[in-house]
């Protein structure tokens, strides 16, 4: 293959600042929103976790006077913090689903999985926090569908139960995209050391040989045409005498 061909199947590189901006939107968005839901997550974990709330889900019911303004306070701080982890966990499984998706089919199936878990942990803190309210100041129904007071406690637990079970798949999220993330960034910075080097992948596995003498003329046993040269002289000369 000519110099010629050889440059024009390089691709174009592109300007610095169409790297830049994709860099940008890539993974610069993503990060801010990981920080902002980390910030959410960080100012409310402790005020939405509270000892006594934990107790209170899984059916330990005191006769506190405060227990209940307590516990719609910690619920208040726990919506944001379901906001914090959701944007946290969604923003991963999604990095994960982009890059994974281009060269697994089985990575891909496992973000739809991680993906999933993602969402039912949060419809489930979300169901359980609904919950726990409505336990302190029930509904009023008609007596037809009207639950037993026993549901007010066995409903928020199993929603609990749920929930725990899914946070198990869905932390899942943060060590993937970072294995993804990791293998983009290394990818990138080996393809501009082979762009540095001007060598193409399949060459760079090649062993280098010396270059083959060419034949010698002189030497019938390398030389391809001998035989047909010979043949031509003695016919041109004609019958020998």
């Amino acid at each position: 293959m000519s110099d010629t061909n050889s440059t024009s199947d390089r691709p174009a590189r592109r300007s610095g600042l169409a790297i830049a901006t994709a860099w940008l939107l890539g993974a610069g968005i993503p990060l801010l929103a990981i920080v902002f839901g980390a910030c959410l997550v960080k100012r409310n974990w402790e005020a939405a976790g509270p000892e006594y709330l934990m107790r209170y889900v899984f059916g330990e019911r005191k006769t506190d006077p405060d227990l209940a303004s307590k516990i719609r306070d910690a619920i208040t701080r726990d919506w944001s913090l379901i906001a914090g982890y959701f944007l946290i966990l969604l923003v991963c499984a999604l990095i994960f689903y982009v890059i994974i998706s281009q060269f697994s089919e089985t990575g891909k199936k496992l973000s739809y999985a991680i993906i999933g878990a993602v969402a039912v942990l949060t419809g489930m803190d979300i169901l359980e926090n609904v919950l726990i309210l409505w336990s302190l100041n029930p509904p009023h129904l008609p007596d037809s569908v009207q639950p037993p007071p026993r549901f007010w406690v066995v409903a928020p637990a199993a929603v609990a139960t749920v929930k725990w079970c899914a946070a198990i798949v869905a932390v899942c999220a943060i060590p993937v995209a970072v294995f993804a993330s990791a293998r983009v960034i290394v990818s990138y910075i080996s393809r501009l050391m082979r762009q540095r080097g001007r060598t193409r992948w399949w060459d760079r596995v090649l062993v280098p040989r010396p270059e083959a003498a060419p034949p010698s003329t002189t030497d019938p046993q390398a030389d391809i045409e001998s035989n047909w040269r010979r043949a031509y002289r003695s016919w041109s000369r004609g019958p020998a005498h």
